[in-house]
């Protein structure tokens, strides 16, 4: 059936733009993605998601991007449009659940990463490290709150599949939560 397409790019790799995975959203766009969606039958749009607002350090700057993210999501979903988000950062999914409208919502993650850190729990302070742990409620719980939608998402309704990477933090607040998580090794002691 025939959709309407909201393509938002978010083309940066943190608060980079245009660097390393930054440049995949735009890759995704200048090889046809629009073409091919329209060929299918969909109407398409496409915004690419800008920061311009000033800002003093590193997560600052994510977290004015996400609530741009939010806000296009949002606005796409009140226009009855599907939006597809081409990102070069995990942390992008922090402004797309902000942007889902309050309801029951689950999250099923693929990554080798648990991505459920938190600033007193990472090693390195990566903020791609702590995308779950934002959406779940651990940490950045007020900026979350100003993003709205079904932030925060219960643990609960969260499925970290292919999880292979843990920082020992990280592991603990997974095993303290009730988020599911279903390693690569699961899955091989049923399928070989």
């Amino acid at each position: 059936m025939p959709t309407s397409i909201q393509l938002i790019a978010v083309p940066y790799h943190l608060d980079k733009e245009r660097v390393g995975m930054g440049c995949g959203p735009e890759a995704y766009l200048q090889h046809g993605v629009e073409k091919i969606l329209k060929d299918a039958g969909h109407a398409v749009s496409t915004e690419i998601v800008a920061q311009k607002d000033p800002v003093t350090n590193q997560v600052e700057f994510i977290l004015a991007l996400q609530k741009q993210v939010a806000e296009r999501v949002s606005a796409a979903l009140q226009r009855n449009q599907f939006p597809l988000i081409l990102s070069g950062n995990c942390n992008s999914s922090i402004g797309v659940i902000g942007g889902m409208p309050s309801q029951p919502l689950g999250l099923i993650w693929f990554d080798a990463h648990g991505d459920f850190n938190t600033p007193a729990t990472s090693p390195s302070g990566f903020f791609d490290g702590m995308s779950i742990a934002v959406i779940a409620g651990l940490c950045y719980n007020e900026f979350a709150e100003t993003l709205g939608g079904c932030l925060p998402l219960s643990p609960s309704r969260v499925v970290l599949l292919g999880g292979r990477d843990f920082d020992a933090g990280e592991l603990d607040n997974l095993q303290k939560s009730s988020v599911v998580s279903l390693t690569l090794l699961y899955f091989w002691r049923f399928f070989r």
